[in-house]
């Protein structure tokens, strides 16, 4: 009896640690997300095909804003901008460079400089 009361004891404790560092772990990705969310700025991942694995609120109101298509999870930026080619080659140009690890800043103006409005979708 002894040893499946310790037994019994030792699951109980692992269960409570694996509750408490999923707990803490949750809270961790909570918070990421918040801080991803809440930001100004554009945040995107992609895979190698150009399909969005992630993108946060101010990134897809900017794309939609900038390119008159709505841009969600799933989506694939090659797709998206397929009427858009010369819109499609600039964007995708920059994902290939950052695609492949190459560290640069991208400056642009980016709307109708005459009018001081975004370009029209």
């Amino acid at each position: 009896m002894t040893l499946q009361r310790q037994a019994e004891d030792a699951l109980r404790q692992a269960n409570e640690t694996l509750e408490r560092r999923v707990d803490e772990r949750t809270a961790e990705m909570r918070l990421l997300a918040t801080i991803v969310e809440t930001t100004g700025a554009f945040i995107q991942a992609t895979d190698t095909d150009y399909n969005v694995l992630a993108i946060n609120h101010a990134s897809a109101n900017e794309f939609e804003r900038l390119f008159g298509v709505p841009l969600r999870v799933g989506d694939n930026l090659r797709e998206a901008l397929a009427d858009r080619p010369l819109h499609q080659a600039e964007v995708v140009g920059v994902w290939r460079r950052a695609l492949a690890g190459e560290g640069f800043t991208v400056i642009q103006e980016l709307g109708d400089p005459a009018s001081g409005a975004p370009p029209s979708s």
